[in-house]
């Protein structure tokens, strides 16, 4: 006989712990360096990456110039409602990847928002 799964699912709380290093170091490297030299320096751990990077659970992958790749292991902190993951956790995705993108173009002394 299978068991039944729990209808009452309270009891199932769960801990996120964030931890990150002050962005105040990463945007001083940012007026001294380019925009594809920022990124490589935050993918090769020399520099930290974003906390909202951290917070939402991003990966950089590949940064060349004008091409930028992050990944995202969806996890059941991205759901919403539906048990699907959050529209807002894609948007962050793209936003981030597309800002990077423009990012590594940028010459040095040069910054965007």
């Amino acid at each position: 006989m299978a068991e039944e799964e729990p209808t009452d699912l309270s009891d199932r709380q769960r801990t996120r712990t964030v931890t990150w290093n002050d962005p105040k170091r990463v945007a001083a490297a940012a007026h001294t360096m380019s925009g594809i030299d920022l990124l490589r320096a935050i993918n090769s751990g020399e520099l930290s990456p974003a906390p909202m990077v951290q917070l939402v659970g991003l990966t950089p992958e590949l940064a060349e110039e004008g091409h930028v790749i992050f990944s995202m292991l969806p996890a059941d902190f991205h759901y919403n409602t539906m048990g699907v993951v959050h529209g807002g956790a894609i948007a962050t995705l793209v936003d981030t990847a597309l800002g990077c993108a423009v990012l590594s173009t940028i010459p040095r002394g040069a910054n965007h928002t």
